[in-house]
């Protein structure tokens, strides 16, 4: 527990504090869209910006005293190699990830309605938080099996509630 603490610790304080800011922007939003069934789409709005979150933070904000990010491009280094506490950790927080950005995005965005899409999209994030994590100096581990798992996860939320937000997404005229 105290290495999922240190690894992820960060994340939950600040999910606690932007909660309350993202239902007041939410708030806000529902007052400016006076729609029927727009509290839905709000809904799904909140959602999303909870979901991205924890994404925004592992990119954007450097771990440790200044040191390098380092590269893994090999496939299955991380996923196939010696495990330890840090590894299973971090292959587990990576495959959860954008789990539910994979869930919730078919809601909100009528166009990824179709699980080629989600799984597309979900390939360009995933290659984007490891692009941004190269090119930004943050100090953390740009790796392939990362991309790999945060899309992997995406896909399987997509699936594993496909049958519920295929029929579910808001009418193309509540798009924004």
């Amino acid at each position: 527990m105290e290495m999922l603490w240190r690894l992820f610790g960060d994340v939950l304080p600040l999910t606690l504090f932007a909660l309350p800011v993202v239902i007041v922007l939410a708030c806000a939003l529902a007052a400016l869209r006076r729609r029927r069934g727009a509290w839905r789409l709000i809904v799904a709005d909140v959602l999303v910006m909870m979901a991205a979150l924890p994404v925004a933070y592992l990119v954007f904000v450097p771990v440790g005293g200044g040191e390098r990010t380092s590269v893994s491009l090999i496939p299955g280094a991380d996923l196939f190699g010696a495990y330890d506490e840090i590894t299973v950790w971090r292959l587990v927080g990576n495959l959860f990830l954008l789990m539910p950005l994979g869930m919730i995005a078919p809601l909100r965005w009528r166009w990824l309605r179709s699980m080629k899409r989600v799984a597309l999209s979900s390939a360009c994030v995933a290659v984007g938080i490891e692009l941004g994590q190269w090119l930004l100096p943050v100090g953390r581990v740009v790796a392939f099996d990362d991309a790999l798992l945060n899309f992997t996860g995406a896909t399987l939320g997509a699936a594993v509630t496909w049958a519920w937000w295929r029929d579910r997404a808001p009418a193309r005229h509540m798009e924004v």
